[in-house]
């Protein structure tokens, strides 16, 4: 290596390294002309190294500790190996150099500030090695935007707080971790990169790196094959309008966030195998939000809502091909979420339709009921909570009726509905307001605890209209003026205790979902335990009369009279029921092995 000679062409100020001669190492004018292009502090260090190396056709420059380096329309045509120190605040700054052998640089920042170390618009020509390494407490921020890696490229390691690969063309092999090692990566950026070229048999590989902050693939374009293996996202993940050419492999990744595949084309195969992306509505909902509120472009939350739910569709759509559909239901449950929270942007914009506010209301309700056919348990405690509402309603009429109008009482069931069919039908025929009133109570006190023990907060169906002040006002009102048009009544009626009874239970309903819609935190403990109850209700009623549970069943030959409170709440609990129990057999369908 002491032939070694460095020289320059002053015209472009390129620095061209190949060979150096001692005649020219001590020169003033030598020097002065290599600082004035390269700007190197260390330039004795720089060129002792240099002189001195032992490794053929190597050149080291270890240890380097200061700031300024700066290296602009380089070509170097041996071996680079850079072990830099970062002390203090520190620019290392290279531009426009082409490397035309293997380069290896290893970065470990121990500043006291921020600290920057950019590779912009350089060309490497052969294989590329990065490791970038921060004991200290302040940012530092890599850039390795527009560069060209011809050849094998490889990030070890990095502890950037920022990096930036934008517009970077990785032509040949890539890969961003060691074998066995968690890349852990902070909002790093890929936007518009190329990875690989046409009819490449390369690959990009990213497996087992743990992105701990957001980082943003879109516009990229891989002509290689993508492995994602073991790969974890902590925060969003952009990969809007990307494409991928052969096999995009996201094998057992995790998506902590919900990600943004919309208008991605995937022309290969996709392999989601052991993927989770389990999202619930309310961080989808977050999620959407935040990224209209951050989307440089004037997007509605609807249009973004829609963005996702393509990235969704996409992968239901590539499960479905390769025959896998338990996971596509997965999939299409998350596509049924965006839905939703689209047409709720636009119920609050007053721009939807009927159908759409219809359309609203049914993934509502198959959403807390099912979780849009996916959970098993979830819909056969939602059957379960029907029929145990029916049997206490029920149980409450016959009990009511029997107690407060015919002043009976017995511990025997099969008797008390026994007085109740025979002198329901006088009461109905003589007193046709009173059941009027009854069956309104009874059938908003059916569908309003319904709607209160499906819903995972009672808030969501009643927060939106009115508050806790307005809710308890409004109890107390119906309350004063049902009580009066009951006193009323009373003076003529005697039999209207009856109607005490359902304004007492009407307003202790009103009060608990006040009382749940302050205290969030209670109400799934409440839904647990009407479960609970349930499964005793519906014990019950099996071993008593399982005919009951359907009452459709004889619909065409009971012979109550009409306005009889029961036939309400069985007609309620008949329509409510058919859904749910469509619901419950689809649900098991597709959480079953069996073919559909």
């Amino acid at each position: 290596m002491n032939n070694l000679e460095i020289y320059f062409n002053t015209q472009n100020s390129t620095l061209y390294i190949n060979k150096i001669s001692p005649e020219y190492y001590n020169q003033p004018k030598f020097q002065a002309t290599f600082e004035n292009i390269c700007n190197l502090k260390h330039l004795d260090k720089f060129l002792e190294k240099a002189y001195n190396a032992k490794k053929e056709d190597i050149f080291e420059f270890e240890d380097s500790k200061g700031g300024g380096e700066r290296f602009d329309k380089g070509v170097f045509k041996v071996k680079v190996e850079l072990d830099i120190e970062v002390d203090g605040f520190y620019n290392f700054v290279w531009a426009n150099v082409i490397f035309m052998r293997d380069v290896k640089m290893y970065f470990n920042a121990t500043n006291t500030q921020e600290t920057s170390i950019d590779l912009e618009k350089c060309t490497f020509k052969q294989y590329a090695e990065f490791k970038v390494s921060n004991s200290s407490e302040y940012e530092v921020e890599v850039n390795f935007k527009d560069n060209v890696f011809e050849e094998k490229f490889k990030l070890l390691w990095s502890e950037a707080n920022k990096t930036n690969f934008d517009r970077t063309q990785f032509l040949g092999e890539c890969k961003f971790s060691d074998y066995g090692i968690e890349n852990k990566l902070q909002n790093i950026s890929f936007k518009n990169c190329i990875f690989g070229e046409k009819d490449s048999d390369k690959s990009a590989e990213f497996k087992k790196c743990e992105f701990k902050q957001n980082v943003n693939f879109s516009n990229c374009k891989f002509h290689t094959d993508a492995y994602f293996n073991n790969a974890t996202f902590k925060e969003s993940a952009d990969f809007h309008e990307c494409e991928f050419e052969k096999v995009a492999c996201f094998y057992d990744v995790t998506f902590e966030k919900t990600p943004n595949f919309s208008q991605v084309i995937f022309k290969g195969s996709l392999n989601l195998v052991n993927a989770k992306l389990d999202f619930d509505f309310k961080g989808l909902g977050e999620t959407i939000q935040k990224e209209c509120e951050t989307t440089a472009d004037t997007k509605s939350l609807a249009e973004c809502a829609n963005d996702f739910r393509d990235s969704f569709r996409l992968f239901k759509n590539a499960l479905i091909k390769d025959n896998n559909l338990l996971d596509a239901s997965n999939h299409h449950r998350i596509e049924l979420y965006c839905k939703e929270i689209e047409l709720d942007s636009k119920i609050s914009n007053a721009q939807a339709s009927v159908k759409e506010l219809i359309d609203s209301c049914v993934l509502k309700f198959y959403r807390h009921t099912s979780d849009h056919h996916t959970d098993l348990l979830k819909i056969w405690h939602t059957l379960l909570i029907l029929i145990g509402i029916f049997g206490i309603l029920s149980g409450g009429v016959v009990i009511g009726f029997d107690y407060c109008c015919l002043k009976a009482w017995d511990w025997n069931a099969h008797t008390l509905i026994e007085l109740y069919n025979t002198y329901i039908k006088h009461f109905v025929l003589a007193h046709t307001i009173c059941a009027l009133i009854i069956n309104l109570l009874l059938f908003v006190l059916f569908v309003g605890l319904f709607l209160a023990m499906i819903l995972n907060q009672v808030n969501e169906m009643i927060g939106k209209i009115f508050t806790i002040l307005r809710l308890v006002s409004i109890a107390l009102c119906c309350f004063v003026i049902i009580f009066a048009f009951a006193y009323l009544l009373r003076l003529c009626i005697p039999e209207c205790m009856l109607i005490y009874c359902m304004i007492f239970i009407f307003i202790v309903v009103l009060l608990v979902m006040a009382i749940f819609a302050y205290c969030k935190g209670i109400i799934k403990g409440a839904r647990n335990l009407f479960i609970g109850v349930s499964y005793f209700i519906t014990i019950f009623i099996l071993i008593s009369s399982p005919k009951y549970l359907i009452p459709a069943i004889g619909i065409f030959t009971d012979k109550r009279v009409m306005f009889d409170p029961l036939s309400i709440a069985g007609g309620v609990y008949t329509i409510l029921f058919g859904f749910i129990l469509y619901s419950f057999i689809k649900t098991a369908r597709k959480n079953s092995i069996v073919p559909h």
